[in-house]
């Protein structure tokens, strides 16, 4: 059993125990009170119960559709939905990481080709002096993505701090004031709130499309890229520095290729803003909102008359 499971049982089991005590103790002291006031409290004991028992099937329910929905990594996922939720999200993290070192890397080549000076004689030349726009481009793109890198963490973290034992615990303190008249509607919040970052929200984030694209930028990480100052003062003549600098190619145009790539960094920041930050910030909204209207369901109270 996991750890939410065990100790959930265990105060149910409290709450029970609990309830039965009131009103063993209530019938020694005939007193109509307190037997009334452990009815009460068995019949919330009860409900608890029916509660959990809804919890695990939730819990098996979400666990099968998170496997079935683990579709963007080639790893067969066998765990339950917040582990899977986790794995996955590492997963994206990893692959952003890696798109932004190459962002990194294409901006400082083109930085530096931008900067390279050719003079002959009294002739200076900048042939790649146009490229400043493209450079502004994809720094630009590069902050975008380190941020979204940033920002990113907290789903993970909130995700692992779940899976915790340290909130496994909440479920359990949640039934135990449940089942108090005072500290019903507290208890009734945080297990909503269980039942939505528990279950719902990993498979809102598993269900979140995410893919990059990286193909241009494969491409044109694999290009002979035009020789370094060094090696131009050894070409001997102008007609060879320039056509070094014309960056052809066997595949096609340098510059073809590059705008290509412009277009699928663009798109790929877009992406992973939107399916690592947009998104799991907005389910965790509506996963707080959606605790906030379940626990005004789950904390109706029971009237049972004592006989």
């Amino acid at each position: 059993m996991a750890y939410w499971e065990t100790l959930a049982s265990y105060a149910v089991i409290i709450s029970f125990l609990i309830a039965g005590f009131a009103i063993g103790f209530g019938r020694a002291l005939n007193n109509k009170g307190i037997e009334q006031f452990g009815l009460e409290e068995f019949a919330q004991a009860f409900i608890n119960a029916a509660l959990l028992g809804a919890l695990l099937t939730i819990s098996t329910t979400a666990d099968t559709v998170a496997q079935d929905l683990m579709t963007d990594i080639n790893t067969s996922m066998t765990g339950t939905a917040i582990d899977n939720a986790i794995t996955l999200t590492q997963h994206r993290i990893d692959e952003v990481n890696n798109f932004t070192a190459d962002l990194a890397k294409i901006g400082v080549t083109l930085a530096y080709y931008r900067s390279v000076d050719i003079t002959l004689n009294n002739i200076s030349l900048q042939p790649c002096a146009g490229f400043q726009g493209l450079e502004n481009t994809f720094h630009t793109t590069l902050l975008i993505t380190s941020l979204t890198q940033l920002l990113s963490f907290f789903p993970l973290l909130l995700l692992t701090f779940t899976s915790s034992f340290l909130f496994a615990t909440l479920l359990a303190f949640a039934l135990f004031l449940r089942a108090f008249f005072i500290t019903r509607k507290i208890g009734s919040f945080f297990i909503a709130l269980f039942l939505g970052l528990y279950f719902i929200y990993p498979l809102l984030i598993i269900a979140t499309p995410f893919a990059l694209s990286n193909s241009s930028t494969n491409n044109l990480l694999n290009i002979n890229l035009p020789p370094t100052p060094t090696q131009i003062e050894n070409n001997g003549t102008i007609y060879e520095i320039m056509y070094n600098m014309s960056f052809v190619w066997d595949n096609g145009a340098f510059f073809t290729t590059l705008q290509d790539v412009r277009e699928e960094v663009i798109a790929n920041a877009a992406r992973t803003l939107f399916s690592l930050v947009l998104l799991p910030y907005s389910f965790f909204i509506v996963v707080l909102w959606f605790a906030k209207e379940l626990a005004s369901t789950l904390s109706f109270n029971t009237v049972v008359i004592a006989v």
